[in-house]
């Protein structure tokens, strides 16, 4: 168990090293930006399928020991089959994992993480009201989604992905976030020593 953990957290640290590396056996090296944008949602996938190994969802969020991890996907979205490719035969925990696509909140109740791309940012109050009270993994890459109650912000940081984590909102509805996820991604709200700096 401890390998497994100790690979997956790898491929999480791998994944921070930059937009163009993390997926170096796909090359060639991104040389325009949509190229560039292809790169990031590559990444970005590979880093919802990775989070599920590191939250806990507690018993109730399943309807029975053989329901699946769900990922909603809310609205325009923009991965195509490059996450369904990469969760295709995965089980996490001995649950299978399942995607569900829909336009409304309500088509997603049930789900374990919901993703909001930034193309839909206008919907992130929408999001967080639907699901703010729920065991409910919300990610997103719209800017201040974790101020607004949201667990994962993702970040573009000297053309690196990153990710912020509002653990003390993730405890508040019931989700635990392990210890090594945490080590990987930044602190939201930042600890006061990273503000005096």
């Amino acid at each position: 168990m401890r390998g497994w953990i100790r690979r997956s957290l790898l491929v999480l640290m791998v994944m921070t090293i930059g937009i163009s590396q993390a997926v170096a056996a796909d090359p060639p090296t991104p040389t325009t930006p949509e190229e560039l944008v292809s790169k990031e949602y590559q990444v970005k996938a590979a880093f919802l399928f990775n989070f599920l190994k590191f939250v806990e969802w507690p018993d109730s969020a399943f309807a029975d020991a053989d329901a699946p991890i769900t990922i909603g996907m809310l609205g325009a979205e923009p991965f195509g089959s490059m996450l369904d490719r990469i969760i295709a035969g995965e089980r996490i925990q001995g649950r299978r994992i399942a995607i569900r696509r829909a336009d409304t909140t309500e088509a997603l109740t049930g789900c374990h993480l919901v993703f909001l791309s930034k193309f839909e940012a206008r919907r992130t109050a929408e999001l967080l009201s639907a699901f703010g009270s729920e065991p409910v993994l919300t990610v997103s890459g719209v800017d201040d989604f974790c101020a607004a109650g949201g667990i994962i912000q993702f970040t573009i940081e000297a053309g690196k992905v990153r990710f912020l984590v509002n653990a003390t909102r993730a405890q508040a509805i019931g989700l635990k976030i392990s210890s090594q996820l945490l080590s990987v991604g930044k602190q939201f709200p930042p600890a006061k020593s990273e503000n005096r700096r």
